[in-house]
């Protein structure tokens, strides 16, 4: 099982967006990416403990969805949101070292996806 080095750490940080929206837990990439190197041995630790028993914490995998068009128009209207989920930081890079390393022959393999996928037709089913 591949795990999550300081070296392999720093780079999937330094692949990331800056200037982005934080999430839930309002932590920024460049709150991480400008930490101190020393606490990077301490989250390196942390995402080889989610990566090892291959648990994450509901609260790493929260997501903020509700984003406002038009701060200036009106704020109790629905239609003045739009669907866009913002994950936390601690999510992305997560996201980024699974897709990085050799880690998907450890992963269950699914086709439960629900993304949009190009030259597809939906298919229409009836439930009635």
């Amino acid at each position: 099982m591949p795990m999550c080095s300081v070296v392999l750490l720093t780079l999937l940080l330094q692949k990331l967006r800056l200037n982005k929206a934080p999430g839930p837990d309002f932590i920024s990439v460049e709150h991480l990416l400008y930490i101190d190197e020393s606490l990077y041995v301490f989250s390196s630790v942390l995402f080889n403990m989610y990566i090892v028993p291959g648990f994450v914490p509901s609260s790493c995998l929260n997501t903020t969805v509700p984003i406002c068009k038009n701060k200036n128009g009106n704020m109790t209207d629905t239609s003045n949101y739009r669907p866009v989920a913002v994950a936390t930081v601690v999510s992305k890079i997560l996201e980024q070292f699974i897709l990085s390393t050799s880690i998907s022959p450890f992963l269950g393999t699914t086709y439960n996806q629900f993304d949009f996928k190009s030259g597809l037709v939906p298919i229409n089913v009836d439930f009635c």
